[in-house]
């Protein structure tokens, strides 16, 4: 018997959806195949459905679905490999890396193991050196222990001097500002007894030679006033001759001061005269300037009408050999006509 219509519809429907869900929701390969198996019994079709339209177009349709069921198993089985293949791989490189983080392990206690060794060893050597330098430094204790004792005990001789030597010293020191004392007065008393011998002897020296320096004064006033005469007897005389010659002087002042005033006069008029000259200076400069452009435009005019005559002369003398030319045609033809009418 074929199931009826509304059930099988309902049933491909229902397995349509959930087929088409699976790219969707990521369904495994062993989900994926079981959903195929129920869903083949529903996609075989009896002999009697074929015959009808609606059934034709429904197997179409189931027809369509199966085909996207099989791409769709087919690209989950694609997905499965890559994702096995991602998974090997993956696998592989964590055992890789386990080995490498074991080889490290072993590298790293290896190392550990020598360094500890080494610091071990070092330590030793390290304890050896210090046990020998604590043996040197007891014996060196012991030594500057007794020499300290000794030093002890030197120190006390030594304090007992020193303390009758300050008492020597005190007693010295006593003595030493005693005579210091009576050094400095009569240093000081010394002294001054020396300034005022000093001061009695600049003083004394002092008089002298002030009492030569008024003799030496006194030499030269006398001397002095009788240049003084001397030179009063002869300004007299030159002031006299000064005054007649301040006369005289006065006399010539007046007459340059006259002559002066003429040549004042006289400049003046010359200044005027040179100021007229050089107004025609320079009017006669721009006339000569302007002649000079005129007679150089002349030239040039000359040379022209030099050259145009030169011009005329030649066509005067083509013209004139020309009409002689002429004249003889004419005096020939004459002849002819002469001698025609003849």
């Amino acid at each position: 018997m074929v199931p009826p219509k509304t059930n099988r519809r309902s049933g491909v429907s229902e397995q349509s959806k959930r087929i088409r869900g699976l790219n969707h929701v990521g369904v495994k390969e062993g989900d994926a195949i079981p959903l195929l198996e129920e869903l083949r019994p529903e996609l075989q079709i009896g002999p009697a459905a074929i015959v009808k339209g609606n059934d034709i177009t429904q197997i179409n349709h189931r027809t369509i679905e199966r085909d996207q069921l099989q791409t769709s198993y087919t690209n989950l089985s694609t997905e499965r490999d890559q994702l096995q293949s991602s998974y090997t791989n993956l696998s592989t490189e964590r055992d890789q890396l386990q080995t490498r983080y074991t080889n490290l392990i072993s590298e790293r206690d290896h190392i550990e193991r020598d360094q500890l060794q080494t610091s071990n060893t070092n330590l030793i050597t390290e304890r050896d050196q210090l046990q020998t330098s604590y043996t040197s430094l007891t014996i060196e204790r012991d030594q500057l222990q007794t020499s300290y004792t000794n030093l002890i005990t030197e120190r006390d001789q030594l304090q007992t001097s020193n303390t009758n030597l300050t008492i020597e010293r005190d007693q010295l020191q006593t003595s030493y500002t005693n005579l210091s004392t009576e050094r400095d007065q009569l240093q000081t008393r010394y002294t001054n007894l020396i300034s005022e011998r000093d001061q009695l002897q600049t003083s004394y020296t002092n008089l002298i030679t002030e009492r030569d320096q008024l003799q030496t004064s006194y030499t030269n006033l006398i001397t002095e006033r009788h240049q003084l005469q001397t030179i009063n007897t002869n300004l007299t005389i030159e002031r006299d001759q000064l005054q007649t010659s301040y006369t005289n002087l006065t006399i010539e002042r007046d007459q340059l001061q006259t002559r002066y005033t003429n040549l004042i006069s006289e400049r003046d008029q010359l200044q005027t005269s040179n100021t007229n000259l050089t107004i025609e200076r320079d009017q006669l400069q721009t006339s000569y300037n302007n002649l000079t452009i005129e007679k150089q435009q002349l030239q040039i005019k000359i040379l022209q009408i030099a050259k145009e005559k030169e011009d005329l002369q030649s066509s005067s003398n083509t013209m004139r050999n020309q009409m002689d030319l002429l004249q003889k045609e004419k005096n020939r033809l004459q002849q002819k006509l002469n001698d025609l009418r003849e």
